[in-house]
């Protein structure tokens, strides 16, 4: 065990819940550490359900190519809890981190904090210490009492598209959500909003208006529109940039990148220029989010010319966006490696790729306790999810099952269901 791991341990082991909402804790830490999230560099707060990750990947791409120092904080990660916490020169060291950490754990002695929360305060404390130019701040559920939103004044929200996820936090009403989720939304600071569902729009306004906080939405005051196969266009009235090679895949990026491209603009004061914003689409990098890894040992397995795609998607709006890509993107036959959280319903996931599976391969994600296993996943799989269903014991089984049936010179297996099966894939633990 490292040593920042077994400072994690234990964080781990301060709070009986690995997630309860509320700031008091998080609110009395950062007082005792002299408050760190007032010297942060200028902070843009992203939430929403789906798309905040590549938004942020994609406005951090474009902000660096401009010269930008940038830092950011994401979760959960896949592979390293580091790649969490980037500063403005690349991911934090184990040294870094272990500093951080201890500064939290001294500072809070035996009293309750969640994981999420202790390691959001070693982040602030990191990023005060480094400097930079802008912070990208991902909240990690909902918004209002997220550990994130600590800051009093970022210099932009981003809210990305809204839809149903965290149910048993969050609710099960689009507008509840919505209003979780607005709850980064500060006075009189701008938000850059998404298309969104009608009632997560109204929701929103309602509190932007409350708060005197200028909203560009996609749709209202700026406008993206799809020229077919050709590039889209990103409209600001007096100024527009296009939108052609993507670094990340699927027709829902467009979307995403459109959104940065609008925050970027804002950041920087309206200077960037086209060939910036091309470099920052083309080099952006988002791991699991439709990502090919063909060439991996894995890859090796099936036969040429199959394609072999890593997504961490979960929710039903990531089922639905990933169902989208095979429909339009990948070849056939479509085999599907699926394994999920226990807390996820894998019928309503799989409800998105009806008549579209040859193969449906249930597996336990390892080494995870609060995983399905495969034999809870088949008891919970609709009958006619795919043409075939069947279990698998590790990922390299079901692609050599799949590998040893192809009868096709071309096929695609798509990985997916949690981000915690992701990571075992990308550290070839699966």
């Amino acid at each position: 065990m490292s040593a920042s791991s077994e400072r994690l341990q234990r964080l781990h082991e301060l709070h009986p819940k690995e997630i309860s909402l509320e700031l008091d804790r998080v609110y009395s830490l950062l007082e005792k550490l002299g408050h760190p999230e007032r010297r942060l560099p200028p902070v843009v707060h992203i939430a929403g359900t789906n798309g905040k990750g590549s938004t942020l990947a994609f406005l951090k791409s474009i902000l660096q190519k401009a010269g930008y120092g940038v830092q950011s904080y994401t979760s959960p990660h896949l592979v390293d809890f580091k790649e969490r916490i980037e500063l403005s020169r690349g991911q934090i060291t184990e040294g870094q981190l272990c500093f951080a950490l201890d500064q939290v754990l001294e500072a809070n002695g035996d009293e309750p904090l969640t994981f999420f929360e202790g390691t959001t305060v070693a982040a602030l404390l990191a990023f005060a210490s480094d400097p930079a130019d802008v912070l990208l701040l991902e909240t990690g559920l909902g918004g209002r009492l997220d550990a994130t939103n600590v800051v009093d004044q970022p210099a932009l929200t981003i809210i990305t598209p809204i839809s149903k996820d965290h149910e048993a936090f969050l609710g099960s009403e689009i507008a509840g959500i919505a209003r979780e989720k607005a709850g980064i939304i500060k006075q009189g600071i701008p938000l850059v909003l998404a298309n969104q569902v009608d009632e997560a729009e109204a929701a929103i306004r309602k509190i932007s208006s409350d708060l005197e906080a200028p909203v560009w939405q996609e749709g209202k005051e700026w406008q993206l529109t799809r020229h077919g196969n050709g590039p889209a266009e990103v409209d600001l009235g007096d100024r527009s940039y296009e939108i052609g090679h993507l670094a990340l895949a699927g027709k829902h990026q467009v979307q995403n990148a459109a959104v940065a491209i609008v925050a970027a603009d804002y950041m920087t004061g309206s200077t960037i220029d086209q060939a910036i914003v091309d470099q920052g689409l083309n080099e952006a990098v988002w791991a699991a989010r439709l990502q090919d890894i063909s060439t991996s040992f894995y890859g090796d397995i099936l036969p040429q010319g199959w394609k072999l795609v890593l997504d961490g998607g979960h929710n039903v709006a990531a089922a639905e966006t990933i169902a989208d890509w095979i429909k339009t993107e990948a070849d056939s036959p479509v085999h599907m490696v699926l394994g999920m959280l226990s807390n996820r319903d894998p019928a309503e996931f799989l409800a998105a790729f009806e008549g579209t599976l040859e193969g449906l391969h249930l597996m336990t994600i390892p080494d995870e306790p609060n995983a399905h296993t495969s034999f809870d996943l088949f008891s919970r799989v609709p009958g006619d999810a795919a043409q075939e269903i069947g279990l698998a014991g590790t990922l390299t089984s079901a692609l050599e099952s799949i590998a040893g049936r192809a009868d096709s010179d071309k096929g695609t297996v798509i990985v997916c269901g949690s981000l915690y099966l992701a990571g075992t894939v990308l550290s070839g633990r699966a």
